[in-house]
């Protein structure tokens, strides 16, 4: 009786347990084929990208998921300053160890930048208030008078 109660136990457990397997790359720098410290490995169900498993690159560039069911997935990896790499992933019935995978740099062009700011026209220190003459505009030949007109909280009578 012992014997029976054992082997049923024994066959539910094997039921629940399914193999778990292990996905093994190295992300690399496409432009000198560096390690790529830090970047965020996703695994994702293909169908509603919920989330399997996630994990950092080491130093090296290298990362390990660990504990994946049987399926197929979408690996996704990012890191800022880089293209995302997405690919197909099939995990049957052994650990995966896939080639390195190179991300490219985003790099875009910019034609021209212009910076556009303001002089501070008023500074309050204690109880002193210091207007500074160059953050306000004035004809070539103005006068002090045109220049005191524009300041604010000034009065020419």
């Amino acid at each position: 009786m012992k014997k029976i109660i054992f082997l049923i136990t024994l066959s539910i457990i094997s039921f629940g347990v399914q193999a778990q397997y292990n996905i093994q790359s190295k992300i690399i720098e496409k432009r000198n084929n560096h390690g790529l410290e830090m970047a965020s490995v996703r695994l994702l169900h293909p169908s509603d990208s919920t989330l399997e498993a996630g994990v950092l690159s080491d130093s090296a560039g290298q990362f390990s998921l660990q504990n994946i069911k049987p399926g197929t997935y979408l690996l996704n990896v990012t890191n800022i300053g880089y293209n995302d790499h997405n690919q197909k992933v099939i995990v049957i019935d052994k650990n995966l160890i896939l080639p390195a995978i190179a991300m490219e740099e985003n790099v875009k062009m910019l034609q021209e930048v212009k910076v556009n700011g303001t002089a501070v026209q008023v500074v309050v220190k204690n109880h002193t208030i210091e207007y500074n003459a160059q953050a306000f505009k004035t004809g070539q030949n103005a006068v002090v008078e045109d220049l005191l007109k524009k300041m604010p909280g000034v009065d020419i009578a």
